[in-house]
């Protein structure tokens, strides 16, 4: 039986700037499958406990063409894979899935975009992680 594995816009960030409060990255390349809804600029920032997330320590953070958005566009939950987060990503009611990679240095993110594709349930999730092709 074939495994069904969605179609991913894979973006590659490197640190632009490092701070105390947030790690900020530039996109240095995306490999272009399908359409993509992150922008060229975006950062990693620890969760301060100031909504009702749970299960992630970290948030992503897109830069909307003059500003940091107000809201961020998910919490980053770890994976059993060192380094592997995932999250999702709400825009105009449709639900997408992220995979993220983040190098042991912390200089180059990798995130994968699932666009309007979101695992229905925790197993279907684990799956795709563990069968996803990491590119660090």
């Amino acid at each position: 039986m074939r495994t069904f594995t969605p179609e991913f816009v894979r973006h590659i960030y490197t640190l632009d700037v490092s701070l105390k409060t947030y790690d900020k990255y530039t996109l240095s390349n995306r490999l272009e499958i399908g359409k993509t809804k992150l922008s060229d600029l975006i950062r990693l920032e620890p969760f301060k406990k100031k909504s009702n997330g749970y299960g992630f320590d970290t948030y992503l953070r897109a830069y909307n063409v003059t500003k940091w958005a107000e809201k961020p566009i998910t919490g980053l939950r770890p994976h059993s894979i060192k380094n592997v987060s995932y999250g999702d990503h709400f825009l105009r009611g449709k639900k997408s899935f992220l995979i993220c990679q983040l190098s042991e240095d912390g200089k180059t993110l990798i995130i994968d975009y699932f666009n309007s594709f979101y695992p229905r349930n925790a197993v279907w999730r684990t799956n795709l992680l563990n069968a996803h092709s990491y590119h660090l």
